[in-house]
Protein backbone atom coordinates (compact mmCIF):
# COMPACT_ATOMS: atom_id res chain seq x y z
CA UNK A 1 0.00 0.00 0.00
CA UNK A 2 1.00 3.43 -0.37
CA UNK A 3 1.31 5.84 2.68
CA UNK A 4 1.03 9.18 3.15
CA UNK A 5 1.79 11.29 6.14
CA UNK A 6 1.35 14.07 7.63
CA UNK A 7 2.86 16.00 10.70
CA UNK A 8 1.32 18.76 12.61
CA UNK A 9 -0.90 19.10 9.10
CA UNK A 10 2.63 19.31 6.84
CA UNK A 11 3.68 16.28 4.12
CA UNK A 12 6.10 14.20 4.53
CA UNK A 13 7.60 12.25 1.89
CA UNK A 14 7.24 8.60 2.94
CA UNK A 15 10.15 6.12 0.63
CA UNK A 16 8.97 2.70 -0.67
CA UNK A 17 9.98 0.97 2.96
CA UNK A 18 8.01 3.42 4.92
CA UNK A 19 10.85 5.76 5.70
CA UNK A 20 10.86 9.11 6.66
CA UNK A 21 12.64 11.98 8.30
CA UNK A 22 11.70 15.66 8.97
CA UNK A 23 13.58 17.88 11.33
CA UNK A 24 12.05 20.66 13.85
CA UNK A 25 12.98 23.25 15.72
CA UNK A 26 11.55 22.81 19.26
CA UNK A 27 10.73 25.90 21.73
CA UNK A 28 11.11 25.50 24.87
CA UNK A 29 8.18 23.80 26.75
CA UNK A 30 5.73 21.64 25.44
CA UNK A 31 5.99 20.59 21.74
CA UNK A 32 3.26 19.22 20.46
CA UNK A 33 3.61 16.87 17.15
CA UNK A 34 0.11 15.33 15.21
CA UNK A 35 1.27 11.89 12.87
CA UNK A 36 -1.54 11.34 10.24
CA UNK A 37 -0.74 8.58 8.34
CA UNK A 38 -3.17 7.32 5.99
CA UNK A 39 -2.56 4.55 2.82
CA UNK A 40 -4.32 4.06 -0.60
CA UNK A 41 -7.04 1.58 0.97
CA UNK A 42 -8.46 4.64 2.86
CA UNK A 43 -7.39 3.31 6.66
CA UNK A 44 -6.00 6.48 8.67
CA UNK A 45 -4.08 5.99 11.95
CA UNK A 46 -3.44 9.26 13.78
CA UNK A 47 -1.10 10.03 17.05
CA UNK A 48 -0.22 12.83 18.92
CA UNK A 49 3.31 12.76 20.60
CA UNK A 50 4.81 15.68 22.88
CA UNK A 51 8.18 16.48 23.26
CA UNK A 52 9.36 19.08 26.08
CA UNK A 53 12.20 20.69 25.50
CA UNK A 54 13.69 22.24 29.07
CA UNK A 55 16.66 24.91 28.55
CA UNK A 56 19.03 25.48 31.54
CA UNK A 57 20.35 28.50 32.23
CA UNK A 58 23.69 29.82 31.32
CA UNK A 59 25.69 30.34 34.57
CA UNK A 60 29.16 32.07 34.95
CA UNK A 61 31.96 30.48 37.05
CA UNK A 62 35.62 32.22 37.44
CA UNK A 63 39.03 30.09 37.47
CA UNK A 64 40.63 33.63 37.71
CA UNK A 65 39.16 36.46 39.44
CA UNK A 66 41.24 38.04 42.36
CA UNK A 67 39.63 40.59 45.23
CA UNK A 68 42.67 42.41 45.37
CA UNK A 69 46.27 42.99 43.30
CA UNK A 70 48.93 45.03 43.08
CA UNK A 71 48.89 44.75 39.14
CA UNK A 72 47.73 46.99 37.16
CA UNK A 73 46.97 44.80 34.13
CA UNK A 74 45.06 41.65 34.85
CA UNK A 75 43.28 39.12 33.06
CA UNK A 76 39.87 37.82 34.46
CA UNK A 77 39.00 33.81 33.07
CA UNK A 78 36.29 31.76 33.34
CA UNK A 79 33.68 29.30 31.86
CA UNK A 80 30.06 29.78 30.83
CA UNK A 81 28.49 26.60 32.31
CA UNK A 82 25.77 25.66 29.86
CA UNK A 83 26.69 27.75 27.18
CA UNK A 84 25.71 27.36 23.01
CA UNK A 85 26.82 28.32 20.02
CA UNK A 86 24.64 31.33 20.69
CA UNK A 87 25.11 32.39 24.06
CA UNK A 88 26.65 36.11 24.23
CA UNK A 89 28.94 36.96 27.19
CA UNK A 90 28.98 40.90 28.31
CA UNK A 91 31.26 42.86 30.86
CA UNK A 92 30.31 46.14 31.04
CA UNK A 93 28.17 45.83 28.07
CA UNK A 94 31.07 45.12 26.06
CA UNK A 95 30.34 41.83 24.01
CA UNK A 96 33.69 39.24 24.64
CA UNK A 97 34.21 36.07 23.06
CA UNK A 98 33.06 32.57 24.50
CA UNK A 99 35.26 29.74 23.01
CA UNK A 100 34.00 26.32 22.30
CA UNK A 101 34.23 24.79 25.46
CA UNK A 102 32.58 28.13 27.01
CA UNK A 103 36.06 29.57 28.08
CA UNK A 104 36.38 33.30 28.64
CA UNK A 105 39.17 35.57 28.97
CA UNK A 106 39.19 39.63 30.04
CA UNK A 107 42.48 41.55 29.89
CA UNK A 108 42.12 45.24 31.75
CA UNK A 109 43.86 47.32 33.06
CA UNK A 110 42.75 48.36 36.86
CA UNK A 111 42.69 51.72 38.66
CA UNK A 112 44.07 52.33 42.15
CA UNK A 113 41.08 51.34 44.21
CA UNK A 114 37.70 49.55 43.50
CA UNK A 115 37.35 48.27 39.58
CA UNK A 116 33.32 47.04 39.20
CA UNK A 117 32.83 44.29 36.16
CA UNK A 118 29.44 43.62 35.71
CA UNK A 119 29.17 40.01 33.70
CA UNK A 120 25.83 39.45 32.40
CA UNK A 121 25.39 36.25 29.92
CA UNK A 122 22.23 35.07 28.19
CA UNK A 123 21.14 32.19 25.71
CA UNK A 124 18.22 32.29 23.17
CA UNK A 125 15.84 31.31 25.10
CA UNK A 126 16.44 34.26 27.47
CA UNK A 127 17.63 32.55 30.58
CA UNK A 128 20.54 34.48 32.00
CA UNK A 129 22.88 34.69 34.77
CA UNK A 130 24.85 38.11 36.10
CA UNK A 131 27.33 38.60 38.63
CA UNK A 132 29.50 41.73 39.34
CA UNK A 133 33.03 41.65 41.02
CA UNK A 134 34.87 44.18 42.51
CA UNK A 135 39.02 43.57 42.27
CA UNK A 136 40.70 45.90 43.75
CA UNK A 137 43.90 47.37 43.42
CA UNK A 138 46.47 48.22 45.78
CA UNK A 139 49.15 50.67 45.23
CA UNK A 140 52.55 49.81 46.76
CA UNK A 141 53.82 52.79 48.91
CA UNK A 142 57.10 53.60 47.61
CA UNK A 143 60.36 53.42 51.03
Amino acid sequence: YNVSLTINGESVSVDYYGNWSKSFTLEEGDNTFEFVASNSAGKTVTKTKTIKLKVSSPEIKFTNCPEETNKEKITIEGRIKNADNNTKLYVNDESLNINQNGDFRYTVYLDAGENKFNFRVINDYDKEDSVTKTITRIQDIAE
